[in-house]
């Protein structure tokens, strides 16, 4: 399979191999495909995007009854799943799916219907109530036909541009199947990624899937392949050289690269892994919790110890001492700090801050 950057796209999409079709359907027809599990709410996908509290759940449901107008709904065709993937309107869906399908929803907070409809749930109200609810009218925006990754990753950030926008790493969650997100996945929620980054990282939005796959856009590529300002292909492309794999070994090498670098890493640093190195005054006075995760010092550092051989980790452990002292002091330079914070995507940040982790672990085994 070609890669992202193998070939690379000039154009969003290519017309001839895209088909959007404009469908008229019902409410009803949408709780039915979501009871069927024709519509791909995965579980890590829903419970990091179903955001909506009660309340706005409700009164997408009382404009549901009111028959007020909601937006047009977008999905992508996955032919090899055979379901349709959401791209805009998953809060609208999980929304419906509560309320109609799981019926866990009681409505509350409305507007304009408290007073008959609050603190009832679907099998509260009559059947003719509810085929009234059923038979509103919805549109459906399906596309079809982009078999170019770069394309379909493009479609997403273009259609989800309105209410609570997907994350990077749930666009590629929705996206890339296969073994590489499993692995993805599986790494994200281990105890060993949660130990060495204290339960700092936060879970919501799957930012953390986007530690463990950025650490295999880095580990896979180089940071010397990074270019422009183009992070989520890379990482994108990444993932599907990885679904690519073709014996157990090229797995076993990328999870215990992973598990390896990350138990250096806490074993080096402790609590200061991955984060700018408090000193003792700042340590007796500020909070764990207050001093951040970087994800872009998590990514050059791993990727630094993970080049290294079995003796030169045994080496670098041997060194702590000395590389706690030069990695406090790399962060006197303000460059450094600047380049951990801002615009942390473009090429010369991921280059600069790759370099300079490369060269200090480079320093001290010296």
């Amino acid at each position: 399979m070609a890669s992202l950057f193998d070939t690379p796209i000039n154009k969003p999409f290519d017309p001839s191999s895209l088909k959007v079709e404009v469908k008229n359907t019902t409410v009803g027809q949408l709780a039915d495909m979501l009871k069927n599990e024709m519509i791909d709410l995965q579980p890590d996908f829903q419970r990091h995007g179903n955001l909506w509290n009660k309340g706005k759940k409700s009164r997408l449901i009382e404009s549901i009854f009111l028959g007020l107008p909601l937006p047009s709904f977008y999905f992508y065709i996955d032919v090899s799943k055979e379901k349709w993937v959401v791209i805009d309107g998953l809060q609208r869906l999980s929304s419906i799916d509560d309320f109609m399908v799981k019926k866990t929803l009681k409505l509350t907070g409305l507007q304009f219907l408290k007073e008959t409809h609050n603190n009832r749930n679907y099998e509260d109200f009559s059947y003719f109530d509810q085929l009234e609810m059923s038979m509103r009218s919805v549109t459906l925006n399906v596309i079809s036909g982009a078999s170019s990754t770069e394309a379909k990753y493009i479609i997403f950030q273009r259609i989800n541009s309105e209410g609570t926008k997907l994350s990077p790493a749930e666009i590629r969650n929705a996206l890339f199947h296969g073994r590489s997100m499993e692995l993805v996945k599986r790494l994200a929620e281990s105890n060993e990624f949660e130990t060495a980054t204290n339960g700092r990282v936060s879970k919501r939005r799957l930012l953390h899937y986007d530690y463990v796959s950025r650490f295999f856009a880095f580990f896979i590529q180089g940071y010397e392949n990074y270019m422009g300002n183009k992070m989520d292909f890379f990482i994108g492309n990444a993932l599907e050289r990885m679904n690519n794999y073709e014996g157990e070994e090229d797995w076993r090498k990328a999870e215990n690269a992973f598990f390896d670098s990350l138990s250096l890493c806490k074993s080096l640093l402790g609590d200061d892994a991955f984060r700018r190195p408090l000193n003792e005054i700042d340590r007796k006075n500020t909070d764990i919790k207050s001093n951040p995760i970087s994800i872009s010092l998590f990514e050059a550092m791993m990727w630094s110890v993970a080049q290294l051989s079995e003796c030169e980790r045994q080496e670098l452990l041997k060194r702590k001492n000395v590389f706690v002292v030069k990695y406090a002091e790399m962060f006197q330079d303000d460059f450094l700090r600047k380049e951990l914070s801002n615009g942390t995507n473009q090429y010369k940040s991921v280059y600069f801050r790759f370099s300079v982790l490369e060269n200090l672990v480079k320093d001290v085994l010296k």
